[in-house]
């Protein structure tokens, strides 16, 4: 009998001989797919398992969430049966980021298990204010434009009415998560932290950036990569040795 596959991990691939399971989480925009190809980049000894949250790819007919609350309580019930048999490390970039830490935090809060790592990339310290100019409620033909600024959309999807028709509303939801996120009570977590950086990230100011490092008293790196807002692509090779350096010289038991 075929297991079913579970909604929020749908590129999930058990491998029951890892010694750590790396749980990521995308950016604003994008689903699962983006992780599609980390598996093999990563090999045997860690299992990717990508979050695939409503609205998007396979999840496209439900219900994007548009609160950082009510999105991480989610993913944390949809987790919880995945992370008691074998550590676990999380990563994000950009919205997923602060999803990551948001995550820690409520594990921390649960009284865990908690992440052997967490790995941030693209994205402002939570402490740190939202952008001053909103993206989620720009009209149509101005957030069109922000995408193809930010260079994570292909020119061919946003030319498309029809597809943009499809994923506008849960672009602007993810978008209303970060432009309205802060954690005013934002506090360190006990786990060790590592960030990584676009050199030429236009999206993130260097300030917010280094504020991330009063976040990892457990242990804190920092790698500056070249490329853009998303150097997770164009780097992402650097990117999977980083982490399986850092998770496997532990033994999957942190730092």
């Amino acid at each position: 009998m075929l297991r079913q596959k579970d909604p929020w991990f749908p590129l999930s691939q058990p491998r029951p001989d890892a010694r750590v399971r790396l749980v990521c989480l995308p950016y604003a925009g994008a689903g699962a797919s983006v992780f599609r190809p980390w598996q093999a980049g990563l090999g045997e000894s860690i299992e990717v398992l990508a979050v695939q949250a409503p609205g998007r790819e396979g999840r496209l007919r439900e219900q994007p969430f548009s609160t950082m609350d009510g999105l991480v309580a989610a993913v944390h019930e949809a987790l919880l049966p995945r992370v008691g048999e074998r550590p676990f490390a999380l990563f994000g970039h950009s919205l997923g980021a602060l999803v990551a830490w948001e995550l820690t935090r409520a594990l921390v809060l649960a009284g865990g298990p908690l992440p052997v790592h967490l790995f941030v990339g693209g994205a402002r310290a939570p402490l740190c204010p939202p952008p001053a100019r909103p993206l989620y409620d720009l009209p149509r033909a101005a957030l069109l434009a922000e995408l193809g600024r930010l260079n994570g959309t292909p020119p061919e999807v946003l030319g498309n009415d029809e597809v943009m028709d499809l994923f506008l509303p849960m672009i602007r939801a993810d978008f209303t998560i970060t432009d309205c996120y802060q954690r005013a009570d934002a506090e360190a977590l006990p786990v060790p932290l590592t960030l990584f950086t676009g050199r030429d990230d236009p999206e993130v100011p260097e300030h917010k950036l280094a504020a991330w490092e009063a976040f990892g008293p457990s242990g804190f790196a920092r790698h500056d990569l070249p490329g853009d807002h998303f150097f997770l692509h164009s780097e992402e090779q650097r990117l999977l040795a980083v982490m399986a350096e850092t998770l496997l010289e532990t033994g999957g038991r942190g730092g």
